[in-house]
């Protein structure tokens, strides 16, 4: 429908793109346009990324805990992903489809272990990360704080009371650009 699609001396064949309009449209409807910053906010700074090392003998056993979940799962699901390859090849339906229901629960129990583990580590870190965050906001007028865990921003939010405002997926489409332009205009935000 969008590839140009023909039919030609040898077959379908590809040139080019037919209705992009309807292509952009649903696109748009379920998708994330991403822009560059440079082309929507040219006067902001360039990106500061840093590495910032925690002291380890805090996290230490939390990450190989993790690590040892991970190649666990890892041998796990390596070995249900070739049971289904050889299930495919069986004329038994029944047999296939419980190969299937296996390895999606394998890897949901997997998802699960890892996901609890990863909190775990995340509330090690907050106390680091507060710390860290003072450090930077003594000398810059505003920061803007990405994390991947919501107990990562609500301990944020916490420490630095009216001071922050938070965007989430939560966030309800219709107060996301007052969130943006409180971040943007509010000095004491």
């Amino acid at each position: 429908r969008y590839c140009g699609l023909v039919k030609g001396r040898y077959g379908l064949e590809s040139k080019g793109a037919t209705n992009l309009t309807e292509l952009n449209e649903r696109l748009r409807a379920w998708g994330m346009v991403r822009r560059r910053k440079a082309d929507v906010m040219p006067e902001l700074p360039p990106k500061f990324r840093q590495i910032v090392e925690l002291p380890s003998e805090h996290v230490k056993e939390l990450v190989n805990e993790e690590w040892s979940a991970y190649t666990k799962h890892t041998t796990i699901i390596t070995a249900l992903k070739q049971a289904v390859r050889v299930a495919r090849h069986t004329e038994s339906d029944q047999e296939y489809a419980e190969v299937v229901r296996r390895l999606r629960e394998g890897q949901a129990a997997a998802f699960a272990e890892m996901a609890k583990l990863r909190v775990e580590i995340c509330k090690v870190k907050i106390p680091f990360i507060l710390s860290h965050l003072d450090i930077v906001l003594s000398g810059l007028p505003k920061v803007v704080f990405f994390a991947w865990h919501t107990i990562m921003l609500a301990a944020v939010q916490k420490a630095f009371g009216d001071g922050v405002v938070l965007l989430t997926g939560s966030t309800p489409q219709g107060r996301r650009q007052e969130v943006v332009d409180s971040f943007q205009s509010d000095p004491a935000i």
